[in-house]
């Protein structure tokens, strides 16, 4: 026996059924904007610097910049393992996930990221 499915018809058609399951899973951004600024930005050469060192925490904010509009993509506290202050690779501890993460604090200024002092 063969069985054909309609796709003609939608599962649901409830609207404000489809708008309540989208807000209920569509995280909402944080706000760091109260928490003092991880990078200091020469005026005169442009050059980025990091404020903290290893062991200290991180607050990340990210962007989607591969999309337009660049949305936002996530905020996530990390350790920081080690600082290349030459190259700003960061070698990072995801708190949340308990694994490895990296970044990049140049090239993430440059991209719209926003490096931020964990509050302890």
């Amino acid at each position: 026996m063969v069985y054909f499915l309609d796709v003609t018809t939608p599962l649901h058609s409830d609207d404000d059924a489809d708008d309540d399951l989208l807000s209920s899973v569509v995280p909402l951004q944080p706000c760091i904007d109260d928490l003092d600024d991880a990078l200091v930005i020469d005026s005169s050469t442009g050059s980025v610097g990091l404020l903290l060192s290893e062991g200290d925490k991180i607050v990340i904010e990210r962007l989607a910049s591969c999309l337009p509009g660049r949305p936002w993509l996530d905020t996530k506290t990390y350790l920081i393992r080690r600082v290349d202050r030459t190259t700003g690779d960061l070698d990072l501890l995801d708190l949340d996930l308990e694994q490895s993460a990296g970044s990049n604090f140049v090239s993430g200024h440059a991209l719209g990221y926003r490096f931020k002092r964990a509050s302890t």
